[in-house]
């Protein structure tokens, strides 16, 4: 006798259940009288010889039909390993003594057929026989709907898994992102960045201040420079006149030339002592020496101021803009260091407060939401993992 395993009794029952279902009446009378020797234990008898019995050779035929049927379910489903017909499976059944080698004879017309051997069942049990092929049918009918669910499920759990294989290696390549340590790389670089900033700034407070005192100082001259021209010319005029008074005592004294006019006053001072009273005006005698000296140091010194002091100083200082100190200082101070050094301190300016609001204070802020999303998704990641 063989034994079948859990599996293949299931699957051959499953395949009896659905030909059952299929079954017309007669046909489940049959098999009701061919199986009951199954519910005391026994084994149904499959080499039974055929002896001319209508009954046994029609419930043999049956059997052959059910199990024909089954083996060529079996062998579609084989990929057609064995490729059974009909006339084959009657042979192999024949050769195996479980159906006789020729076909029933048919009763004569001539004589009337008896009683049926087959027992008939009352109504109220084909109505339950019927019953219970339809619920038979739903139950399969169910059960194939939940195959199918079930393969609907196992595809949606594949699809689920793929997407959670997906999300992990999504989150493996981020952690790979992360090891980078582009946060550290980005406060390091403030770091280093910031410093030097920091330096400019400090220098651009420095400078800006020199360059508020330097240009009220430039101002400040600017504004001298009119009075001191005329300090000048005023000076010039008073040059002339004691050139001229010089010039009138020389035409006074009859000298030609300023060694002449030197000795001439001297001369002058010695014949004018000369007739003073001896003894009398000893202070008259010092002050006409004093003013005799003086007189004689005239000359020197107009000359040298109008040669050392005048004619330098007018070079700088001058009555208009276009030249002298505006032209060879102020002006290029003005415009060659001033208004630069200006443009530097606002852009040093403007430097810190790129700095500071489009680099610095962002990148801080994105350092401290990229903090938070990494801890969050580390825990998500460990209970995802969990």
């Amino acid at each position: 006798m063989r034994t079948l395993d859990e599996k293949q009794r299931a699957t051959l029952l499953d395949r009896l259940f659905r030909r059952i279902g299929k079954l017309d009446d007669e046909s489940l009378i049959r098999l009701e009288t061919m199986t009951r020797p199954a519910e005391t234990g026994g084994a149904i008898a499959a080499s039974a010889k055929a002896q001319g019995d209508p009954d046994q050779l029609s419930r043999r035929y049956f059997i052959t039909a059910l199990l024909a049927g089954g083996i060529l379910a079996a062998s579609a489903g084989g990929a057609g390993a064995l490729a059974l017909n009909d006339e084959k499976v009657r042979q192999w059944l024949a050769d195996q003594g479980w159906i006789a080698t020729t076909p029933p004879t048919a009763v004569p017309s001539t004589v009337m057929p008896g009683p049926s051997l087959t027992p008939t069942l009352p109504a109220e049990a084909r109505t339950q026989i019927a019953t219970l092929q339809n619920q038979l049918a739903s139950v399969i009918q169910q059960r194939d709907s939940f195959q199918q669910q079930v393969t609907q499920v196992s595809g949606q759990l594949a699809s689920l898994q793929s997407n959670h294989d997906l999300l992990k290696g999504l989150l493996d390549l981020y952690q790979q992102l992360d090891n980078t340590n582009l946060d550290q790389i980005v406060i390091d670089a403030l770091g280093a960045l910031g410093m030097p900033v920091v330096a400019i700034e400090t220098l651009r407070v420095a400078v800006s201040n020199g360059v508020t005192l330097t240009v009220k100082v430039l101002q400040a001259i600017e504004d001298q420079m009119p009075l001191i021209a005329a300090g000048l010319d005023w000076l010039e005029q008073q040059i002339a006149t004691l050139e001229l008074a010089i010039r009138s005592l020389r035409t006074a004294l009859n000298v030609a030339n300023v060694g002449d006019f030197t000795k001439s006053v001297g001369d002058f001072v010695s014949q004018v002592l000369g007739m003073l009273p001896f003894g009398t005006g000893d202070n008259i005698k010092l002050a006409l020496q004093t003013m005799g000296n003086l007189i004689n140091q005239l000359p020197t010194l107009l000359d040298n101021v109008s040669t050392r002091l005048l004619q330098p100083a007018r070079a700088w200082i001058v009555s208009d803009q276009q030249s002298g100190l505006y032209a060879s200082l102020l002006r290029p101070i003005r415009e060659q260091m001033l208004m630069p050094s200006q443009q530097m301190v606002a852009n040093a300016q403007n430097l810190n407060s790129v700095y500071n609001t489009q680099l610095a204070q962002p990148a801080q802020t994105a350092l401290d939401q990229r903090a938070k999303i990494r801890a969050e998704i580390t825990k998500k990641a460990g209970a995802l993992q969990g």
